[in-house]
């Protein structure tokens, strides 16, 4: 996580893309129910919310929760893909 802080840091926290398996915290509730979401470690998701807040991005690119879906910025993908230009 600090060695990820520090590049976006020398970055001055502007990025194009931003590629994770999982999403930030703020997203799971819209893809996992309240009860399903108790039960699992969201550590990494809190501390990439804290990323997304403080980041400017065009778009961020994870696919953890195996569904096609664009929330946002953040594309959730699955069975889709993208080419990136």
């Amino acid at each position: 996580m600090r060695r990820v802080e520090d590049s976006l840091d020398s970055e001055n926290w502007k990025i194009d893309v931003v590629f994770s398996h999982t999403c930030p915290y703020k997203y799971l509730y819209c893809l996992v129910n309240k009860r399903q979401h108790s039960s699992i470690d969201d550590t990494t998701e809190r501390w990439l919310d804290k990323i997304e807040d403080k980041l400017t991005y065009s778009r961020w690119y994870c696919g953890h929760f195996h569904t096609d879906e664009i929330i946002d910025k953040v594309h959730f993908m699955y069975q889709g893909f993208r080419e990136l230009i």
